[in-house]
């Protein structure tokens, strides 16, 4: 299992930050483009939190957790320091 960090965009608190499925797949070097994260995405390869998942811009947040195939990440959302 893998934790991954990541900051809330630009304007968002960490009470509400998010990251979409999409960004999140590229983040983690699941997909190495937004056009073929979205295509494990809408082909129904990946689930968050045991479920299966097709929309690319789905919201994730701290504690959520995504799987595509074997692998498994836990989101983990940290506040960008300055």
């Amino acid at each position: 299992m893998t934790d991954t960090p990541a900051a809330p965009p630009p304007g968002q608190s960490p009470d509400n930050a998010y990251i979409t499925l999409v960004q999140f797949l590229k983040m983690v070097d699941a997909a190495p483009t937004g056009g073929q994260a979205k295509m494990l995405a809408r082909g129904g390869e990946v689930r968050v939190n045991g479920q299966p998942e097709q929309r690319p811009g789905r919201k994730l947040r701290t504690g959520d957790v995504v799987e595509l195939g074997a692998a498994r990440w836990t989101v983990d959302i940290k506040p960008e320091t300055a």
